[in-house]
Parts: C-alpha cells; sequence; structure tokens
C-alpha cells in the first residue's frame, strides 16, 4: 500500500454495486440505437472534462505535497544551518551588470 495513491483507490458498496448494474443492463438492453449513440457522445465529452480536470487537480495535488516534503527537510535541519542560510547572501560576484559587454556588429 502507497499512503501517497491510496485515497485514488475506490471500492463501491454493494448497493452501490447493484445500481451500476441495473443502469449498464437497461443501456445495453435498450434497442433505441440514436439514443445510445447520443448517450456515448455525451458520456465521452463528460470524461473528457473529468479527465482534464483530475490531472489538474492531480498536479496541484503534487505541487502542495512536493512544497510539504521541502518545509519538513527545512524543519530538520538543525537550528544553527537553518539560521546561517537566512544570513549569508547568496555568492553574487557573477551579476550581469558588472560583465563588460563589446558590442560587435556582423554588417559590412
Amino acid at each position: 500500500m502507497n499512503k501517497l495513491v491510496d485515497w485514488l483507490l475506490i471500492e463501491p458498496s454493494v448497493e452501490q454495486e447493484l445500481k451500476l448494474e441495473l443502469q449498464e443492463r437497461a443501456i445495453l438492453l435498450s434497442d433505441d440505437h440514436r439514443e445510445n449513440a447520443a448517450l456515448c457522445a455525451s458520456l465521452w465529452r463528460q470524461n473528457w472534462y473529468k479527465d482534464e480536470i483530475l490531472k489538474n487537480c492531480l498536479g496541484r495535488i503534487g505541487d502542495l505535497e512536493g512544497q510539504l516534503v521541502y518545509m519538513e527537510l527545512q524543519q530538520s535541519r538543525p537550528w544553527w544551518r537553518r539560521l546561517f542560510s537566512k544570513k549569508v547572501p547568496p555568492d553574487q560576484t557573477l551579476i550581469a551588470a558588472e560583465i563588460p559587454v563589446e558590442l560587435q556588429s556582423f554588417v559590412d
């Protein structure tokens, strides 16, 4: 079991399973092909939108879990390292404004 994806597993209750089975049989036993085609097309479109929503939600959840892991790692560092990393600025010796640039033209 993986606690990161266990919440994605769905186990329908007996009542839900029976209701799904009844609805499935009603569709399969229907003789109206136009109605079935319209139902299929609308379900196809609805499924596409649900897939897009799920992709966006899972991406957002992944981002938030990444931030949570980063915060936990930051908190697990010794206090003196956290303090030192906040007080010492990053090395700024290669700032673009300090590098001399000579412009050349390739047009004769």
